[in-house]
């Protein structure tokens, strides 16, 4: 049952990522990185607009980086849940589930499966 749990964690905190927009809210700060990067080179611009550009900038991704901190945790959470209900449960131990999660072997496996279902998730 640990591998079961420790599986249920991980899709879990994956549906979790997708369903609090993490991966989209993220792009929207690589985008609004590279708009003002754009704007900047721009030699037309005076520096008073570029002080105004970069400004609104940094507020869009403060604003971005306490949206994804604020989900990421959520995400997080709901992985936290599942653990402990399975201890709660008596199904498996939050230490051993714990364990197995951070084992090396663990996470390059999670890694690799996880890699190729988004390879394929991408390729349909």
């Amino acid at each position: 049952m640990l591998y079961a749990v420790a599986s249920l964690v991980i899709i879990v905190f994956m549906v979790a990522l997708v369903l609090f927009r993490i991966v989209p809210v993220a792009m929207q700060a690589v985008n609004t990185s590279r708009g003002v990067l754009k704007t900047l080179s721009d030699p037309q611009l005076n520096d008073t607009h570029r002080e105004q550009i970069l400004q609104q900038a940094s507020l869009s991704l403060l604003g971005n980086f306490v949206s994804i901190t604020v989900r990421g945790a959520a995400a997080l959470l709901a992985s936290f849940l599942v653990i402990y209900l399975a201890d709660l449960a008596g199904v498996a131990g939050t230490q051993a589930v714990v364990d197995l999660l951070s084992d090396p072997l663990s996470i390059i496996v999670t890694t690799i499966i996880l890699m190729a279902a988004w390879w394929l998730w991408k390729k349909r």
